[in-house]
């Protein structure tokens, strides 16, 4: 399990128990700078998140809200397959991708 694995079960556990967008705000603040620190700083997962984080800041409608926590996930998941592959770990999420239109490409 690594740091990544982490920040998903936080985000189901305070999606519980918190207000969800409160919850999710405070788990993507934190893996953005893990994401920072794990890929280097301006990396695509690290920019997909803050704009994802922007996104649900200013979500309107519940659709919204759940479709860009959907997406963190997804991003997360990719981290976390990105992680232990390259420390040789098996892959959890069997190789997750998370892929931002914005870069017209995948991940990292």
């Amino acid at each position: 399990m690594n740091k990544f694995d982490d920040f998903l079960a936080k985000l189901a556990l305070l999606t519980r128990a918190q207000g969800q967008v409160d919850a999710v705000m405070n788990v993507t603040f934190d893996a953005k700078a893990e994401l920072d620190a794990e890929f280097g700083t301006g990396n695509r997962y690290s920019i997909s998140l803050t704009r994802l984080m922007l996104r649900l800041n200013h979500s309107t409608d519940r659709r919204e809200y759940v479709e860009t926590t959907f997406r963190v996930t997804e991003l997360l998941s990719a981290a976390s397959d990105q992680v232990n592959k390259r420390r040789g770990k098996p892959l959890k999420y069997h190789q997750a991708d998370f892929v931002d239109t914005n870069f017209g490409g995948s991940g990292n």
